[in-house]
């Protein structure tokens, strides 16, 4: 049995070498460029908002878990409170308890994506179609890793 995450990688290294294989029979070097640039840069944004998804789903769930505690020894008091409003969250708050929105992992993948594009545009190699192919392949490529289903091995 193979764990997401490997399926992921075979499926990533699988059309990665596709990409490769294409772009060198087409004998076109700009396009291999481009969508290994491309590929790369996507693969580091898909993965960086995997990451920070999970941890906002640790974090909330570890949230929680504290919160049934302390609302069962205070389920008496809020009976009393119902009557008052409840107050506004702070927008320092909502940040605090949605961190995987302003994620460190997620910046970094996105200037990534952003410097990459930047520094073909500016040695003149940017080609806009093999760039957005590799991006469309590496969302592909995690799409059907996750999507793979697990094959039962017979005895």
């Amino acid at each position: 049995m193979q764990s997401k995450l490997a399926r992921i990688t075979i499926t990533i290294l699988i059309l990665n070498i596709a990409i490769i294989v294409f772009t060198l029979l087409a004998r076109e070097t700009i396009w291999l460029i481009n969508a290994e640039v491309g590929f790369a840069s996507a693969l580091a944004v898909i993965f960086a908002s995997l990451w920070s998804y999970r941890q906002m789903v640790q974090a909330s769930t570890k949230s929680k878990e504290t919160l049934v505690s302390n609302n069962i020894e205070d389920s008496s008091r809020e009976n009393q409170e119902n009557d008052e409003p409840q107050d506004k969250v702070s927008t320092f708050e909502a940040l605090k308890q949605n961190r995987a929105y302003i994620s460190l992992y997620r910046l970094g993948a996105y200037l990534l994506l952003a410097v990459g594009f930047a520094m073909l545009n500016q040695q003149g190699l940017l080609h806009i179609p093999s760039y957005f192919g590799g991006i469309f392949l590496a969302l592909l490529a995690v799409i059907f890793g996750l999507r793979q289903k697990e094959k039962k091995e017979v005895l």
